[in-house]
């Protein structure tokens, strides 16, 4: 008996497993008709360098009905040469959405030692959420990839991400005291 009850829960867990659509996350090799026929979204820093190593962190999102955000897989950043770009490409399981089944993204990028993307936008630290030519940076993806091989590979990708720099979130008590600097320095002028 017991072992009819193992071997259930062992046909449960693979078939829960291969009933999810999946798809590959990363940044090189995009194709989007606004761009060139391939590119790479690199993902740069302010002073011009790229994300590297393990600093970053690339995050991709399911986009639910009601526009809340869940989190499917993180990756670091390649370094040297490759500095910018998703460590890998890595097939991702979308819970809730079966092979061949439409199904939307997007994918952010923040400071790994904030924890997360909303962590690194409320400490100012560097964030930012890859641009799409799609609404509010969406990526849809008609139809997910099956694990079961029944779909010509490779899995769909997260084509139509576009290169961009990470940016710092000013906390807003530094924006006043910029704000009061210019208005003193402003009223010097005019006196």
């Amino acid at each position: 008996m017991r072992t009819l009850f193992r071997f259930i829960s062992l046909l449960i867990s693979i078939l829960t497993t291969f009933s999810q659509g999946i798809l590959n996350f990363h940044n090189r090799g995009q194709h989007d008709p606004s761009m060139p026929p391939f590119y790479d979204a690199w993902v740069t820093l302010p002073d011009g360098t790229r994300a590297a190593g393990n600093a970053f962190t690339a995050g991709l999102y399911l986009v639910n009905p009601n526009d809340t955000l869940t989190l499917l897989a993180t990756s670091p950043f390649r370094t040297g040469p490759g500095a910018g770009l998703i460590v890998q490409a890595s097939t991702i399981p979308v819970p809730g959405h079966p092979p061949f089944s439409p199904a939307t993204f997007r994918a952010r990028v923040w400071e790994t030692v904030a924890g997360s993307f909303e962590n690194a936008a409320a400490a100012g630290m560097l964030h930012g959420e890859f641009p799409t030519r799609f609404p509010n940076n969406n990526i849809p993806i008609a139809e997910l990839g099956t694990p079961f091989g029944i779909q010509p590979p490779p899995p769909p990708y997260t084509d139509s991400l576009l290169p961009f720099t990470l940016i710092p979130e000013p906390r807003p008590i530094a924006l006043f005291a910029a704000a009061a600097i210019l208005l003193l320095t402003a009223q010097r002028r005019i006196s």
